[in-house]
């Protein structure tokens, strides 16, 4: 036979069967050992096929039959060793590659703790040259200049309280509001005018601002109410709509004079008071002339009504 590869267990009966239990010694390579058991095979075949050639001729049935099985013996014998050596074969490839593998683990992690060492050297030159800075331009970076600073924020936080203002609209089934709107509970600000429609009901009624907060509308509170529920509330008013509204400014600015309102349920908003002098009166009422409400999809956009 030809063929390499691991004994079967089929062999075990030949001279072959006392090596193939022993398993491959160590120190000998995989195809040097198929190939030692590959000549025990041969070895223990050749003197089966005696033994059979030794039956008596009034039994050839018998030495027929025996010699039949010895070639489907030998055929599946050399199947097995194929197998078996496409299997050594893959395997010693994936143990490279494992080899490989570990290498490039070896190294990338040897590379993030040279990164993280230069990364910590940055930060601590960094912080040399920041302090190094304060000290030029003679600012103190002590508890007490932290101090005062947290003082003078808590102190425009509890700066006067705006009113609240009502603002009375009117509109027809046929019309929208007039209005676009952003925020809500799940963005952690309230539901936010962000631009009034020329034309329309909330323009014409001249009460309502870019930058006004919706605190209420016909009574339901939307302080607490997601962007999609206060959409909902907002397409279904009708007739005459009652607004409650209070201005928040964009951004805080500590140079400016406007103060912060805080309702009953404890929500902040800043107030830009200024920006109402000239505004409409808060309890003008409108009559609507057209409108369409349009409803963009997002997570971030406004709402048109």
């Amino acid at each position: 036979m030809s063929a390499g590869g691991p004994c079967p267990a089929a062999a075990g009966g030949g001279p072959g069967g006392a090596s193939c239990s022993a398993g491959a010694p160590g120190g000998v390579s995989m195809f040097r050992w198929l190939e030692v058991l590959e000549k025990e095979f041969d070895k223990a075949f050749v003197d089966v096929d005696l033994l059979l050639g030794e039956i008596d001729p009034d039994q050839a049935d018998i030495t027929y039959e025996g010699r039949q099985k010895m070639t489907s013996l030998s055929s599946c014998f050399a199947q097995l060793c194929h197998k078996a050596q496409s299997v050594s074969q893959i395997n010693h490839k994936l143990e490279a590659q494992l080899v490989d593998l570990k290498s490039e683990l070896t190294e990338t992690q040897a590379e993030k703790v040279v990164l993280e060492k230069e990364v910590h050297d940055q930060l601590l030159q960094l912080h040399s040259i920041q302090l190094q800075l304060h000290a030029k331009t003679g600012q103190s970076v002590d508890s007490g200049t932290i101090k005062a600073k947290l003082d003078q924020d808590s102190l425009k936080k509890s700066q006067g309280v705006g009113p609240i203002r009502k603002v009375l609209l009117l509109k027809e089934d046929h019309e929208g509001l007039g209005i676009s709107i952003t925020g809500g509970k799940e963005h952690g600000v309230p539901i936010l005018i962000s631009e009034i429609h020329p034309g329309q009901p909330a323009d014409r009624c001249g009460g309502l601002h870019v930058g006004d907060a919706i605190l209420a509308v016909n009574g339901v509170n939307l302080r607490d109410t997601k962007h999609k529920e206060a959409v909902t509330i907002l397409s279904q008013q009708r007739g005459e709509i009652e607004f409650e509204v209070v201005y928040v400014a964009p951004e805080v600015d500590s140079d400016d004079e406007n103060v912060e309102y805080e309702d009953e349920s404890g929500h902040r908003y800043r107030l830009y008071l200024d920006e109402l002098e000239g505004g409409g009166n808060p309890g003008a009422s409108c009559k609507d002339t057209s409108g369409e409400i349009k409803v963009l999809q997002g997570k971030n956009h406004s709402k048109n009504y």
